[in-house]
């Protein structure tokens, strides 16, 4: 099994058994792969409208608006000592998360 398949084994787990992983920190999504996994397992369309349908929330943290990439250590997560990240909960549940500084890379991003 490569660590791309384990990922995505982690990622389809914790999103068919959010409950089961409350005291686990989310996991970071570093790549645009494991964010559209992550959206399709959920179930999200491609457009992310109405992601709320799903049972999804989002909730920001940190301040530092630094690095993509960078995280720095998981005992920062939900503090605002952190770079800035977004988690992504389902029913309340915290599954992934995302460095903010990343999905602006991502977004901007063009074919070269």
């Amino acid at each position: 099994m490569s660590l791309y398949d384990s990922k995505r084994d982690e990622i389809l787990e914790r999103v068919q058994q959010p409950a089961r992983y409350y005291r686990n920190p989310p996991i970071q999504i570093h790549t645009q792969e494991d964010l559209t996994y992550f959206a399709e397992v959920v179930g999200t369309r491609y457009d992310w409208h109405e992601p709320d349908e799903q049972d999804l929330t989002a909730a920001h943290y940190g301040t530092s608006f630094d690095n993509a990439g960078f995280w720095g250590d998981a005992e920062f997560m939900y503090s605002n000592i952190h770079e800035q990240h977004v988690v992504l909960s389902i029913s309340n549940f915290p599954v992934v998360s995302v460095n903010l500084a990343t999905l602006f890379a991502w977004a901007t991003k063009e074919d070269k």
